[in-house]
């Protein structure tokens, strides 16, 4: 933050993006398993809004915590440590009032599928994510950045997201069976 600061002069906006997605039935994965994905996603997201809230406070500027917005079979790390992100911005909603937001995307074109549990990028790597649901890039950065401009406090988005998160809030009986029958 600081390296940033001496930069640009001061910090509009921080986003804690970084992150990957350790898979596997829970049965299966490791204890190293799980500290690397609560590290990456959830501690990685909390110190980032640690070292850069007193640079956001002075500049007025906006702290923005990745998640994600539903669970699926094997998934079970990663969907902890993003529910574990959604708890943190909405306290930081809490605490920083009209400064903290929450973005839960649903599928981006991004190299996240293609790392293994490792944390190592495996380019010939099959996504096995649906095709026809990822947005590219661009237009979630583009959806992001306007929610952002707008002071939003939790924004999900993508069509697919929205439904999902709908249904699971509302239906979990449903969504529960459509996951494990469907």
């Amino acid at each position: 933050m600081a390296a940033t600061v001496a930069a640009h002069g001061k910090l509009d906006c921080a986003i804690a993006n970084a992150g990957f997605g350790v898979s596997g039935r829970i049965e299966s994965l490791s204890g190293e398993n799980w500290r690397r994905q609560l590290d990456v996603n959830v501690v990685g997201s909390a110190l980032t809004a640690k070292y850069a809230l007193a640079e956001l406070r002075q500049s007025k500027g906006r702290l923005v915590l990745v998640g994600s917005i539903m669970s699926s079979a094997k998934t079970g790390a990663y969907s902890a440590s993003k529910y574990a992100v959604r708890s943190i911005g909405q306290t930081l909603s809490l605490e920083l009032h009209g400064s903290g937001a929450t973005i839960h995307p649903g599928y981006v074109s991004t190299e996240n599928a293609l790392v293994d549990n490792d944390g190592v990028l495996q380019e010939d790597r099959e996504d096995r994510r649906p095709a026809k649901l990822i947005w590219p890039a661009e237009k979630a950065a583009k959806v992001m950045v306007n929610a952002i401009a707008r002071r939003k406090r939790e924004l999900v988005f993508t069509g697919h997201g929205k439904i999902g998160g709908y249904l699971g809030r509302h239906f979990p009986g449903l969504v529960h069976f459509a996951q494990t029958r469907g």
